[in-house]
C-alpha cells in the first residue's frame, strides 16, 4: 500500500497506526494496573474489533508467559450471566456508546463491583459514567467505518497493562512501529492481490491470538466478501467438506509441519487457493514479514491490511463506506 494511495480515510488511519505504536506511553497504564492487581484475573470485553484482536492478543500473551495475570474474554451480552466478582473488568468501545458494553458495566456497577474500567475514544461517553476509571485513547477519532489504529492502541493498552502488573517494561515500540510502517507500505505480489480480489469466500486460519479472527471481520468490511475464521488446525478437521474450488485460505503464521497436508487436501484435492503471512518462507505464496520479537501479531495485522487494501482498490470499492455496516453497531 503506497503512501500516495487514493485518499480513503481507512488508508490514512491505517498508515497512522505506526505513529500510534511509536507514541504509545506505557506509563499511562500504571493507575489501572494498581487497581487491577487487587483481582484474581482480567476479564476483557467489548464488541467486534474492540474485542477480537485487543482481547484475543492479551489472552494469548497471558497463556504464553507464566508470570502474566490470566486473561479471559467474551462479548458483553454473554458476560451478563457470568460471575465476574473476582475479575478486573475492562471494556473497550471506541464510541463509548456500544449498548451491550455499557449495559454490562451498569449491571456490574449496580451490584457493587469496584473494578470496572473503560477504554474509549470518546470523552464524556456513557461508558465513562458506568466505569470506575477510564482511559481515553490518544490515536484520535476514526472517520472510516472499519476500525484500524484504535484496535492497535487498545491491544497496546492491554499489552502494557499485563506487563506492568508483572513488573516488565514494554520495550521495542520504536522498532515495532518502523516494522509496522514498512510492512504496511511495501508492495504485495500481484498474484496474492488477485487471489484475494477474486476469491468468492475467504478463510482466515491461525492462532487464537485475535489476528485471524479480526481479519475475518475486516475482510468482510473492506472486500465485501463472505469470510470465516478457523482457529488452530480446524482447517483439517471437517471444514474442507464445504470448501469449493477458487475459494481462498489465508494462513497466518502457519504451522510448518502441517503445510504439506494442507496443500494436498485443499489445493490439490479441492482447488482451494492458499496463501500465507509469515516471518519465513512457506510452500505457498507468502507475504514474508520482518521479525518483531514480542510484537509479531501487530506486524501480521499490517501485512494483511496491506493485502486487503490492495485487493479492495483492484475491485474499485469505496472502502470508507460499507453499504450496511454502521460505525456503532448497537447504540446505547
Amino acid at each position: 500500500m503506497k503512501k500516495d494511495a487514493p485518499a480513503f480515510n481507512v488508508i490514512k488511519e491505517m498508515l497512522e497506526a505506526s505513529g500510534t505504536i511509536r507514541n504509545f506511553n506505557p506509563e499511562a497504564v500504571k493507575p489501572f494496573a494498581k487497581l487491577a492487581e487487587k483481582y484474581d484475573a482480567l476479564f476483557l470485553t467489548g464488541e467486534g474489533s474492540s474485542r477480537m484482536f485487543p482481547a484475543g492478543h492479551a489472552a494469548w500473551l497471558s497463556m504464553m508467559n507464566e508470570g502474566l495475570t490470566k486473561v479471559f474474554s467474551a462479548g458483553s451480552t454473554e458476560a451478563l450471566i457470568y460471575d465476574l466478582k473476582g475479575f478486573a473488568v475492562f471494556a473497550a468501545t471506541n464510541s463509548g456508546r456500544t449498548k451491550e458494553t455499557v449495559r454490562l458495566l451498569k449491571k456490574l456497577g449496580s451490584e457493587g463491583h469496584k473494578g470496572l474500567f473503560a477504554i474509549t475514544n470518546s470523552p464524556g461517553a456513557p461508558v465513562i459514567d458506568a466505569a470506575c476509571m477510564s482511559c481515553i485513547l490518544s490515536c484520535g477519532m476514526e472517520k472510516a467505518i472499519p476500525a484500524t489504529k484504535s484496535l492497535i492502541e487498545q491491544a497496546l493498552f492491554y499489552h502494557a497493562l499485563l506487563f506492568e502488573m508483572a513488573g516488565i517494561s514494554l520495550d521495542g515500540l520504536d522498532e515495532t512501529a518502523s516494522a509496522f510502517d514498512e510492512t504496511l507500505s511495501r508492495d504485495v505480489s500481484h498474484e496474492i492481490v488477485e487471489l484475494s480480489a477474486n476469491a468468492p469466500f475467504i478463510y482466515f486460519a491461525g492462532w487464537g491470538n485475535g489476528v485471524a479472527e479480526e481479519l475475518s471481520l475486516k475482510a468482510g468490511e473492506l472486500l465485501r466478501k463472505k469470510t470465516r475464521y478457523l482457529d488452530g488446525t480446524l482447517i483439517l478437521h471437517g471444514i474442507e467438506e464445504i470448501m469449493d474450488k477458487g475459494e481462498l485460505v489465508v494462513l497466518i503464521d502457519p504451522f510448518e509441519e502441517e503445510e504439506v497436508i494442507i496443500k494436498k487436501r485443499l489445493e490439490e484435492n479441492i482447488g482451494v487457493n492458499v496463501i500465507a503471512i509469515s516471518e519465513r518462507e512457506t510452500i505457498f505464496p507468502t507475504i514474508q514479514i520482518a521479525e518483531a520479537p514480542g510484537f509479531e501479531c501487530y506486524i501480521q495485522m499490517a501485512a494483511a491490511w496491506n493485502m486487503l487494501i490492495e485487493a479492495s482498490l483492484m475491485l474499485g470499492l469505496d472502502i470508507d463506506h460499507p453499504a450496511r455496516v454502521k460505525k456503532i453497531g448497537n447504540v446505547y
